[in-house]
């Protein structure tokens, strides 16, 4: 039964995931767009365009990711050290 649950989870937590970089990475080019048309009237070319927004979301993506491994091992190791007992405030 648990295992449902953690396949059920697993499923929601993916398409969340989804809906998420799709909102952002429209919110992101959307706001950049004014930015896009100066670039491309100024003579940029297209491809030169879609590898500058491939290398800005690769970069931030692996920041993020980078934070958010070293944030959740860090957060990780402080609860279970408090769940098992071991911490106390003075």
């Amino acid at each position: 039964m648990s295992l449902i649950g953690m396949v059920g989870a697993e499923i929601v937590l993916v398409l969340f995931t989804l809906f998420f970089l799709y909102y952002s990475m429209s919110a992101f080019l959307e706001a950049r767009s004014h930015e896009f048309a100066i670039l491309l009237h100024l003579g940029m070319e297209k491809r030169q365009m879609n590898r500058l927004v491939f290398l800005e979301t690769m970069i931030i993506g692996t920041g993020s990711i980078i934070v958010g491994i070293v944030f959740g091992f860090s957060f990780s190791k402080f609860f279970f050290y408090d769940c098992s007992g071991n911490f106390t405030f003075r």
